[in-house]
């Protein structure tokens, strides 16, 4: 074999892999980038102005919405700690409620300890909260925090442990194999074919609807709301979907959104209404 094939050989071995590397992460990722884009710009529009000043001073120009995706695309990073460890922080498996009631969840010291996003959020809130925490730690856990209140209202990231939060339990979307996770995780936003500004601009109509959720910042509420959410998806999701499942589920996929941008909100102001300048 000459070099000229050997390198054609190469070259397509390596596009296979990258094909393979993108479909298993994407398995994994919550909302896609749409999802985590519309929770983003509806908490940076619902901000205090305190809160505001604090974010910006910890991310600069980056909006909510830019840095939305940051943990996601970390996960590329060939740092042990994105390869092995960050995936656990994306979710949480509830395969009892009662187990979960009892649990003793709380802040982790080392974020190696963390293994579930419960933990991942609780540690974010205090280090955030924390004056003393380095500008290294409020960076990291701020854009961590802006990402997992999103993900954790993917109801299917606090599904069950046995089917991987419905990556695991294949469907056909409009004729296409896919499956119950990733269905939620983009597809079911992809299909209104709308940018996330333009999805932001849709839902402002609800917003008034849903101001209670402004001053929502009971995570484990927000985690059981979720849970209960996906044991609806479970039980009421075909094998077989189109334009029916669509209509009946897409106010429990605006109304997930919508709520995750304003607890995002009330808690970045929670958090920074205390915070040391």
């Amino acid at each position: 074999m000459d070099l000229q094939h050997i390198r054609e050989h190469f070259t397509a071995f390596v596009l296979a892999t990258v094909l393979l590397i993108m479909t298993f992460t994407n398995h994994a990722f919550a909302w896609g980038a749409n999802g985590h884009r519309i929770i983003g710009e509806i908490a940076q529009q619902n901000l205090s102005a305190e809160a505001k000043a604090r974010i910006m001073a910890i991310l600069g120009n980056h909006s909510l919405a830019q840095v939305s995706t940051w943990a996601d695309e970390m996960r590329s990073s060939p740092n042990e700690f994105w390869q092995r460890q960050s995936s656990r922080w994306h979710y949480i498996n509830i395969d009892s409620k009662d187990d979960f009631l009892l649990a003793p969840y709380k802040a982790k010291q080392h974020k190696h300890d963390i293994a579930d996003a419960y933990s991942a959020v609780l540690t974010a809130i205090e280090v955030l909260s924390s004056p003393s925490s380095s500008a290294a730690d409020q960076a990291f856990y701020l854009k961590f925090l802006i990402h997992l209140v999103g993900d954790i209202h993917q109801p299917l990231h606090v599904g069950r442990s046995a089917d991987r939060g419905g990556n695991k339990i294949n469907v056909e979307f409009f004729g296409k194999v896919t499956n119950l996770h990733r269905l939620w995780d983009s597809q079911l936003i992809d299909n209104q074919q709308l940018s996330y500004s333009e999805y932001v601009s849709f839902l402002c109509c609800e917003r008034e609807q849903a101001s209670e959720f402004k001053k929502d910042i009971d995570v484990k509420s927000w985690l059981l709301e979720s849970h209960n959410l996906a044991s609806a998806i479970y039980t009421d999701t075909p094998e077989r979907i189109s334009y029916a499942y669509v209509y009946e589920n897409k106010a429990i996929l605006e109304q997930q959104l919508l709520r995750g941008g304003l607890r995002l909100s009330a808690l970045l102001n929670h958090i920074y209404q205390g915070t040391a300048g």
